[in-house]
């Protein structure tokens, strides 16, 4: 027979031989499913020599086996006792030789504390016994009562008991015991096994490990981590300083199975959970986080029912993790910034991994021996919070640099969304008509207002952002300090392009006129920045007329509108100076407002521009698809990229409604 660990044989077979549960003999429910799927057969043979494990790692292997589309046969080799007659139960067709044995009783674990704790203890029991009560119920049809009485009593079936109660399917031929088992935790070992048990062991067979019953968390027993060595080797390689250490974890483990038992138990009767529930947050080893989490969901549904018509609203505890957790790292990015908020402190020494760690545990993901690399993977491609997490901080960097980032047409355009990417049709109205004189006894006459369309349309413009497993990994920040804020930055610089593009690129009206031309009288004679030219562009202004009538409209020029290359120039000539003699007053002082922008500079360093304000004449107008304003995030897991995706788009549009608040100096 194989040696005790456990493998896949050379016929194909899954050799489940040791405790179940123990990750040293590959027998927890993670290397287990990784062996199921490495097989994929229709056809799946497992072999079983155990004396049990753990609950909840068993009733893992358990469901795992039970789904399995394959048709499993297990063969019970020697002894399936405790957790492992669970686990032989999720077979299609079971299979004990004559001389093999089959043992169930009720679940077990060492507590200590109060009274109470001893009762929360033992209420927990009772829901891993009904559990494991309905399964031996499915496969033998017995009743719950006389099972539980089987279990209560430790009953030990051969071969032929356990075909008679339906616990098996088959008997076949008796093969040679695989390894001795330590079966003196048990009160009730038939004789017959117990001389087997010993006889194989003097026989000076492969050392099994030492097997204990159902314990609801792994303990990690140097010896019964042991295979093949014989016991000269294992006291000289283990000796007593490691095997007190590993003591230690095995009482720290169990005293942290305890909390959480205990904490979902308080749970529990704090808010008046189902046993139900209670019982089977306890069995999926759910951590206390996801207990919290399930509380409150089922206080959500209460209070729903309770306030129908009432717009209750019920915030998560996930949900507010989730908030510290963005909180957390966003203190880490810019602690000058960003205040760190009190629920995210116990977040706030957490590198990337630990984060997305956390997030796993609060879904109910057991990841205690999982690798950075496994939890990076898991974090990234699971249902958890993580990828929402990470959007969510990249997403805030990103819209508070384009936020802040400097945007000057604003001052002389006027914004107006639009609802689609069709094209969008503006109209420029003329001055309201002359009010006439109404003699007595006089009507009234009807009077119109001349209207010019232009039109533009939305455009998309977009990058996608990764954060990858390896900058996880190595907790590298740069995709939030760095990459988010250029990509925010960047989404404002390009709406600055496209609005002063319409200048630069002098567009063409409806009139089939460029923007600005002599025949719009928004065209200065050519000359420097100065009192002369920009006496000339003020009147210009004043004396443009409406559609339909001479009137002048008066405009007031309120902007002026220069290249980074006139900006001294410009200052001088608008900068309050204390003049001697009337004739050296500064009249443009305090009278236009300044903006610069290099942009300009690209096309002309000597041409400069007036605008009249925007409340009093249609000049350039702006928007957004309605509803996303600004740049606009999604987040996408990666499937190309091995990590998660975040897509940058900007939905962004300009045109100019009317030439005649706008004037341009070539220089």
């Amino acid at each position: 027979m194989p040696n005790a660990k456990n493998s896949i044989s050379s016929a194909g077979e899954l050799l489940l031989y040791g405790e179940i549960g123990e990750w040293w003999d590959g027998l927890d429910a993670k290397t287990i499913v990784d062996k199921l799927e490495s097989l994929n057969d229709s056809k799946l043979t497992i072999r079983i020599h155990s004396a049990g494990g753990y609950v909840l790692e068993g009733l893992a292997i358990y469901n795992r086996l039970k789904e399995s589309k394959a048709h499993k046969t297990v063969i019970i080799d020697g002894l399936a006792a405790s957790m492992a007659s669970v686990v032989a139960m999720a077979g299609d067709h079971i299979v004990m030789p004559e001389n093999a044995w089959l043992m169930i009783h009720k679940p077990h674990n060492m507590v200590a504390g109060n009274a109470d704790d001893l009762r929360k203890t033992a209420d927990t029991l009772d829901g891993f016994e009904s559990s494991l009560i309905s399964i031996y119920a499915a496969k033998t049809g017995m009743r719950n009562d006389d099972l539980a009485e089987m279990l209560r009593s430790e009953t030990w079936l051969s071969a032929k008991d356990a075909l008679d109660l339906g616990f098996i399917d088959e008997v076949s031929t008796p093969v040679k015991a695989a390894a001795s088992i330590d079966l003196t935790q048990f009160s009730n070992v038939p004789g017959d096994l117990a001389k087997t048990m010993s006889s194989v062991s003097k026989a000076g067979s492969s050392a099994q490990p030492s097997l204990t019953g159902d314990k609801t968390m792994p303990q990690h027993d140097v010896k019964s981590a042991v295979n093949t060595r014989d016991a000269a080797e294992v006291e000289k390689t283990n000796g007593p300083d490691l095997e007190a250490k590993a003591q230690a974890k095995a009482e720290a483990v169990i005293a942290a199975e305890r909390d959480r038992v205990s904490e979902i138990t308080k749970l529990s009767d704090k808010y008046d959970l189902p046993k139900a529930v209670m019982a089977d947050l306890i069995s999926t080893g759910a951590s206390v986080q996801h207990a919290k989490d399930k509380v409150l969901e089922m206080m959500a549904e209460r209070d729903a029912k309770a306030n129908v018509g009432r717009g209750a609203i019920v915030e998560s505890g996930a949900v507010r993790a989730r908030d510290a957790m963005i909180n957390a790292i966003e203190h880490r990015i810019s602690p000058a910034s960003i205040q760190l908020r009190d629920d995210a402190r116990q977040f706030r020494v957490m590198d990337m991994i630990d984060l997305a760690r956390a997030t796993l545990q609060m879904g109910g993901m057991n990841t205690q021996f999982m690798s950075k690399q496994e939890v990076a993977a898991k974090a990234m491609h699971s249902t958890s919070d993580f990828p929402l997490i990470l959007g969510e901080v990249m997403n805030k960097r990103l819209r508070a640099a384009y936020q802040t980032s400097p945007r000057s047409f604003t001052a002389f355009s006027r914004r107006s969304d639009v609802s689609d990417f069709k094209t969008v049709n503006t109209l420029a109205l003329s001055g309201a008509p002359d009010l006439e004189e109404i003699k007595e006894s006089g009507e009234y006459t009807y009077g119109s207002m001349g209207e010019e369309g232009q039109s533009y349309k939305l455009k998309t413009f977009g990058k996608i952002i990764s954060i990858t497993r390896q900058a996880l990994i190595n907790d590298d920040l740069s995709a939030f300090t760095r990459i988010a804020p250029a990509f925010g930055a960047s989404a404002a610089e390009k709406e600055t392009e496209i609005v002063y593009g319409l200048l630069t690129s002098n567009v063409k009206m409806s009139d089939n006129l460029a923007l600005f031309h002599a025949t719009h009288k928004n065209l200065g004679t050519a000359g420097a920045l100065s009192e002369t030219t920009l006496s000339e562009a003020r009147k210009m202004l004043r004396k443009q007329t409406g559609l339909k009538d001479t009137r002048p409209l008066n405009l007031m020029a309120e902007y002026l509108i220069v290249p980074a290359a006139l900006e001294t120039l410009a200052e001088k000539i608008l900068t309050a100076v204390l003049a001697e003699a009337t004739a050296n007053v500064n009249v443009f002082a305090n009278k236009l407002k300044l903006i610069v922008e290099p942009r300009l500079d690209a096309a002309s360093e000597t041409a400069w521009y007036l605008a009249a304000s925007p409340s009093r004449i249609d000049t350039i107008e702006y928007g957004y698809l309605s509803g996303s304003e600004g740049v606009y995030t999604e987040i996408e897991n990666g499937f190309d990229v091995d990590g998660v995706k975040i897509k940058a788009r900007l939905d962004f549009a300009a045109g100019v409604v009317d030439f005649r608040g706008l004037f341009k100096n070539a220089g």
